[in-house]
Parts: structure tokens; sequence; C-alpha cells
């Protein structure tokens, strides 16, 4: 169900979620409050979540040293990132198919969306994709001749994948 920024989905049997703009915490804490002093049979609450502080939200608000000591912060955890020892194989995290729109069918297609063994099958895998995408076979012919170039000799690291404002949390040092 939807109601306007408001959605309310079922997660198996037996849960229900309520997210979305303009769902406060107060409707949680008030379920919890009557449940928890009266005998009104109101559904139980699991869990009760607020999204924190995002950079989307507020880098845009930071002063040049706080935005300074932000990016310090992510190329160190970047940096432990790709310190992480290859798992010898270009894909999602225990050997899944990649979840990126680069390589997203509608149906799985383990030529496109991986996982891969190699560079050179995550090469062909992007021209495979530019002709799912309708592209011209001429094309994709020169994008198999040209990736190949351009992308090897590169070990599979383990990478965030998703690097944007609105994907980084801040945290109040404190």
């Amino acid at each position: 169900m939807e109601y306007g920024g408001r959605r309310i989905v079922g997660v198996g049997q037996h849960f229900v979620v309520k997210f979305g703009l303009g769902v406060d915490l107060i409707e949680g804490e008030n379920m919890l409050f009557v449940r928890e002093n009266t005998d009104i049979p109101v559904p139980r609450v699991f869990a009760l979540y607020s999204d924190p502080k995002t950079g989307k939200n507020f880098i845009p608000q930071l002063t040049t040293s706080e935005k300074q000591d932000i990016s310090s912060d992510l190329r160190r955890y970047f940096d432990d990132l790709r310190q992480l020892l290859s798992q010898n194989y270009f894909g999602s995290f225990n050997k899944r198919r990649l979840l990126d729109e680069i390589f997203w069918t509608d149906d799985p297609d383990t030529l496109v969306n991986g996982p891969f063994d190699s560079e050179e099958g995550l090469n062909e895998a992007m021209a495979r994709k530019y002709i799912y995408n309708g592209g011209s076979l001429y094309r994709a012919e020169y994008l198999r001749k040209c990736f190949p170039r351009v992308f090897k000799g590169h070990e599979a690291t383990f990478t965030h994948g998703d690097l944007q404002r609105k994907n980084i949390i801040i945290r109040d040092k404190g």
C-alpha cells in the first residue's frame, strides 16, 4: 500500500514494514506504549529506525575543514577496503551477480550479470549489455576491441560500488 510518500509492505508471512516520507517514529512509540500499558491488541513493534544524517543533506552546510575531515576519513576507509584480499572474481559479495545498472537485465543472465572469473569476462559482459540495450552489433565489436586495451591487468577489489553523498552517513564526533 502507498499513501503519499509512505509505503507499507509485507516482508515474509509475519512482518509488515512502514517507511518513507511522512512516517514518524512517534507512531511506533505510541504503539509500544499502548501495548505495554493496556490490554488493547495492537501490532507488536520489532524495530524503530530513522535515517541518520547523510551527506546528501549535510555536506553542503559543512565548513571546508569539516569536508576535508570527511574526505580524509573516506580515503582511509577505502584504503582499508582495498587491502582486503582479492576473492579472484568480479561480482557482488559471495560470488553473486553484479547489481549495478550497467550489468542489469530483466532476467538474470550470467554472461551479462556475472559473476566473472576474469577481467576479460567482465569486458565481454559490457559489450553484451550494450547489445541488450539495443546497441548495434558493429559498435559492440568495436567495444570488444577497445575494452581489453583499457580494462586489463586489474585484480578484483572489494569496494563500495555506489559512493555518493546520499550513501555517506555522518556521525557527530563527541
